[in-house]
């Protein structure tokens, strides 16, 4: 029997805002490992920077930080995590650093799905996406880094194609498809 499933952003009222926010973004976190099938690269998992390995697929490219990257350059990070995090040290605290790094994030804003994979050079990581002491008193520890990320979410007409790896390949180049309408496809389910 098939069972239809529903994803919706929550949104508790005992909860402040960032919390509420930090729940969303650990719900797309969820639904890309799902349509990629892993997540190799996670800066979550200490392992991913001690015994750094080349990307898999696309969602270890968009989420890898300058810590778990090869080469020293970063996607675009994750919930926890920004591009300049070095080590688990940093979950929740790399977004208020002063490390400079670079990241392929502005390639993936503006040329997905034909990436380039020119990184920009950032002299001062929180310069990037600001700070606010209001925001962050009143909880939204790291919205100002997480306002930054989410544009940089795919958004693209059609598929991607990528004949070399048959994880990328055929995958929705618009990833809110997956985020939201999850059922509908079977990567995504």
């Amino acid at each position: 029997m098939y069972t239809i499933q529903y994803s919706k952003p929550t949104i508790t009222y005992d909860r402040d805002i960032g919390t509420n926010f930090d729940a969303y973004y650990h719900r797309i976190e969820s639904h890309m490992r799902r349509v990629f099938g892993n997540w190799t690269a996670s800066p979550y998992d200490q392992n991913s920077y001690e015994n750094k390995k080349a990307p898999k697929h696309l969602w270890d490219e968009f989420s890898m930080v300058k810590g778990t990257s090869l080469n020293d350059v970063a996607g675009c990070g994750v919930s926890h995590y920004s591009p300049n995090s070095e080590s688990t040290q940093d979950n929740y605290v790399g977004f208020q650093k002063n490390n400079s790094f670079y990241s392929f994030c502005e390639d993936w804003r503006e040329n997905y799905p034909n990436l380039t994979y020119t990184a920009t050079f950032y002299p001062v990581a929180k310069d990037v996406w600001g700070s606010d002491p209001i925001s962050f008193e009143n909880g939204y520890r790291h919205g100002f880094f997480k306002n930054w990320l989410l544009p940089s979410i795919p958004n693209r007409p059609g598929r991607f194609s990528d004949d070399t790896n048959q994880i990328n390949n055929n995958k929705l180049n618009n990833w809110w498809e997956y985020i939201y309408n999850y059922n509908k496809y079977p990567e995504s389910r």
